[in-house]
């Protein structure tokens, strides 16, 4: 019975202390949007103080486009005059078929002409995302933005 009672207090305790520490460190907890950021108290005083803090809370996946070339078409001449052609290159095939066709080249030579033609390639690129907070006189709170860039 004794045991019980101890263990009880215990356990009521550690719940008391629990409580209490969770609400102290959610005091200085921001959202905005999916990300969310804790700042420290001495973090919370700059921001106070009319101070701008910056910290990274995550990253997210960005497309880009690169300018890609490739041969689409090549003939040569051969020693006795007579033209050859090469086969046609797929770009799809290669740079995949959400590529965007951007322009066409021809090289004309005494043996023969070549094109090349030039495509848009996505491609994914990671960058990462930062929260920025700051304190509005104006509003009377702090103020948090996302942002890809620091």
């Amino acid at each position: 019975m004794k045991y019980k009672k101890m263990i009880i207090i215990l356990v009521l305790l550690i719940f008391t202390v629990g409580m209490i520490m969770g609400a102290a460190s959610a005091g200085h907890t921001f959202k905005k949007g999916k990300y969310k950021c804790t700042v420290s108290n001495k973090e919370y005083n700059k921001i106070k103080k009319g101070w701008e803090v910056t910290k990274k809370v995550g990253t997210k996946k960005v497309t880009k486009w690169k300018t890609k070339k490739m041969k689409t078409y090549e003939s040569w001449c051969d020693s006795d005059g007579l033209i050859y052609k090469s086969k046609y290159w797929n770009p799809y095939k290669k740079f995949g078929y959400n590529a965007k066709y951007v322009k066409s080249v021809w090289k004309y030579y005494s043996d023969g002409d070549v094109c090349w033609d030039y495509f848009k390639v996505p491609y994914k690129v990671k960058k990462n995302v930062y929260m920025h907070m700051c304190y509005s006189n104006f509003k009377g709170k702090v103020m948090v933005s996302v942002d890809t860039y620091k």
